[in-house]
């Protein structure tokens, strides 16, 4: 089963009383069905609306180092790195224009 990554989904919930954050990582496949990834590799189809166990189960103090490991990892989503290239286009036309019109920076 192959998936794009445009297809997964991430659903992120706090259970106050366990002071843990559940984290579900899935895909709709259609006709009212999901499948749920597990960490050891499984996938299990669930029905719209049913019981599914997450993905993941980190306690409160899990959820900042977890993302702080996955930020250093500097993964761009698309969209990022799309806005990130205008940047760097827009600042060397800048540096263009001070050139042509004899600016100091």
């Amino acid at each position: 089963m192959n998936f794009m990554y445009s297809d997964y989904k991430v659903k992120i919930q706090e259970d106050r009383m366990t002071l843990n954050y559940l984290v579900w990582i899935f895909v709709e496949r259609g006709g009212g069905k999901i499948d749920v990834f597990y960490p050891s590799n499984k996938i299990k189809t669930f029905k719209m609306g049913e019981d599914a166990l997450p993905s993941l189960k980190l306690p409160e103090g899990v959820l900042k180092p977890f993302l702080k490991a996955l930020l250093e990892l500097n993964i761009k989503l698309p969209e990022e790195s799309f806005i990130e290239g205008k940047l760097k286009a827009t600042e060397y036309h800048l540096e263009d224009l001070r050139k042509l019109l004899k600016l100091n920076k």
